[in-house]
């Protein structure tokens, strides 16, 4: 081949890659071009989110923030690059280690967390966080992130508003069921006072005192429950100390006894011993079960009996209480604890408070963790059986 031939073929190479390289270099700046398109479009779509968007690394490095982020925490994108994820939340907040390591774990994580602003406030919000890789392998996490501030203030708003109105569905069932309660003894006092500005009769002036007297001393009582109630909705905390159940009933029978011997009730006591101590607060067990022994006084007619036992399960100490009382209909029994129930009989005979004693009982029973169960018919007495956990194992027999 000639040296002319070979210049020709060598110009038409070059020519040809210079073709070819024109080609792959329009077609590098079409995907560049086409790429910075992307992004621009990926961008936009963030910016116009509704929600705050961060590119983290694993180790908390911010990456990028789309615009939203950046209003919702009041820093500029690079301040969020170079301060990372732990400006925005409480390091020692439990919930964010927990996300952590489920993200470790699982790749993703989906939480309610409270995050903090720029100036120092804190907001709740609902994140998601997803673990992925780059075409470079690199592990990075994309996170989502949405003020739900709005939200909680109308969930505790309804929360609010469904309170006052139990408060005012409450008020309006104390008023109807006890204007009764408060409303009689109020009359007869009244009665007796005026009638006393007329009565000379020594004797007479004298019943009627007593019958005022009566009528205090009941609305005091009202007014006790009434306030004890309110009291241990009030108190969290009980001051428990190791407890003798048998030594707490004797006490509370013997406190009773006048009670019992004015109607000439029988109070047998059938205390097993020994018997598992448990963990309570004094007093208001002490209470708890007042309230039942005065329950059955209440409503066991004069020379009745009423019966106390104690025994154990496995897991509880058991107090039994029986009486040969008026009882409890079937339709009266689901309602007995229910705060200001009294059944019909009950109120037309002017008997007991204002239907706390039993709802009180119950309260402190739980709160001590335990429970409260009982059986009856109409005209044959009633039984009220109470289960308390035990803090020992049951002592050998």
């Amino acid at each position: 081949m000639s040296t002319q031939e070979q210049s020709l073929e060598m110009a038409e190479a070059l020519a040809s890659l210079n073709q070819q390289l024109g080609v792959a270099l329009q077609q590098h700046a079409i995907a560049i071009e086409a790429l910075r398109h992307s992004e621009a479009t990926f961008r936009h779509f963030l910016d116009n989110s509704m929600d705050a968007f961060l590119m983290t690394n694993e180790t908390g490095g911010i990456l990028m923030a789309n615009s939203v982020a950046c209003q919702m925490f009041g820093y500029s994108e690079y301040e969020l690059m170079q301060g990372g994820y732990a400006l925005l939340v409480d390091s020692h907040d439990p919930t964010i280690e927990a996300m952590k390591a489920q993200i470790r774990s699982t790749g993703e994580s989906r939480a309610e967390v409270r995050m903090r602003r720029r100036d120092g406030s804190t907001f709740p919000a609902e994140t998601a966080s997803r673990r992925y890789e780059d075409d470079d392998g690199a592990r990075k996490i994309s996170v989502t992130i949405r003020d739900i501030s709005e939200r909680k203030q109308l969930e505790a708003d309804r929360f609010e508003h469904a309170l006052e109105n139990e408060h005012m569905r409450l008020l309006a069932d104390f008023i109807q069921r006890t204007s009764h309660d408060l409303r009689t003894p109020l009359t007869i006092i009244a009665t007796n006072a005026h009638l006393l500005r007329r009565i000379t009769d020594p004797d007479t002036r004298e019943r009627k005192v007593k019958g005022i007297e009566d009528q205090v001393a009941r609305l005091t009582s009202l007014i006790n429950e009434l306030f004890e109630m309110s009291q241990i909705d009030r108190v969290k905390r009980l001051e428990l100390r190791r407890l003798e159940i048998n030594s707490l009933i004797r006490n509370l029978v013997e406190r009773l006894e006048t009670r019992l011997s004015t109607k000439g009730l029988k109070c047998t006591l059938k205390l097993h011993t020994p018997l598992p101590t448990i963990d309570a607060d004094e007093g208001q067990l002490g209470r708890a079960l007042y309230n039942l022994l005065e329950n059955a006084i209440l409503y066991t007619p004069d020379g009745g009996d009423i019966t106390m036992e104690t025994t154990y399960t496995s897991h509880h100490v058991v107090i039994s209480l029986r009486d040969t009382g008026i009882g409890i209909s079937d339709d009266d029994l689901p309602h007995i604890f229910e705060r200001f129930f009294k059944a019909d009989r009950a109120r037309q005979a002017g008997l007991g408070g204002v239907g706390l004693g039993l709802p009180i009982a119950r309260k402190i029973l739980e709160r001590h963790g335990g429970r409260i169960e009982v059986e009856s018919r109409l005209g044959s007495g009633s039984l009220f059986r109470v289960y308390l956990p035990m803090t020992i194992e049951p002592p050998a027999s």
